[in-house]
């Protein structure tokens, strides 16, 4: 769907309700309604916050609702933020588009090795009240043992930092993601929307008129808001 169909499609469902709904509506406005509806579906459609209760990918239907805002990034840090005593921290900004995280994985090698024998590892994701627990507890699987370590991850305003025991380094932080729309715009009328299916982006219009009449405190809110209910 175009943008301009967005916006058409946008005017027929609320002139199926009643012609003067739309008729004191300007192009600005109905944008930011169906910007609102494109957020609100991919938050919703992530976190189980609908009608079905599924999330992301417990089935079909939710994989493909956001399938096109799948996103990956590769960081490969060359060097140290910062060490302490019993540790060393890496920091990442994600990316400016980023909006959930969906999977992390970490190639490590020893510090000081000249062949750098890298493995596969996962992260360890730790809160700020508790990852000082697995840096000090020589039991966790954040310490180098057997030749296998998880790195702990806590989040940042801007990404996140990595820690490790000192004894490894990390090659490789991948991430996959979630990323933020871009905005509907009638910058170029006649592009294509693709950051959403088109089966998907019908379902924003509805949810876009759905956010509009509730904001006028129409007493028909309560009928679209138990069609919409159905949408899967």
């Amino acid at each position: 769907m175009t943008v301009l169909d967005l916006q058409y499609a946008f005017e027929l469902e609320t002139n199926s309700i009643d012609d003067t709904l739309v008729s004191k509506l300007k192009s600005e406005d109905i944008l930011y309604w169906l910007n609102s509806a494109v957020n609100k579906f991919i938050k919703t459609r992530f976190d189980g916050n609908n009608s079905t209760h599924k999330s992301f990918e417990q089935n079909e239907k939710r994989a493909r609702d956001l399938i096109y805002l799948l996103s990956s990034k590769t960081y490969e840090p060359t060097d140290v933020s910062y060490s302490r005593k019993g540790f060393d921290v890496y920091t990442i900004d994600y990316p400016e588009n980023f909006m959930f995280m969906l999977d992390e994985a970490v190639e490590l090698y020893k510090k000081g090795d000249s062949n750098f024998n890298y493995w596969e590892s996962e992260i360890f994701e730790c809160t700020l009240d508790n990852y000082m627990y697995r840096i000090t507890n020589k039991l966790t699987d954040f310490h180098l043992r057997n030749n296998y370590a998880r790195p702990i991850r806590v989040r940042t305003k801007d990404g996140c930092n990595l820690f490790t025991d000192g004894n490894y380094n990390i090659k490789d932080y991948v991430i996959s993601y979630i990323r933020n729309p871009e905005k509907i715009t009638l910058d170029d009328p006649f592009k294509e929307y693709t950051d959403l299916p088109d089966f998907a982006l019908q379902e924003v219009v509805k949810l876009a008129v759905q956010m509009y009449v509730a904001s006028l405190h129409d007493p028909r809110y309560e009928t679209i808001s138990t069609e919409n209910s159905t949408m899967e």
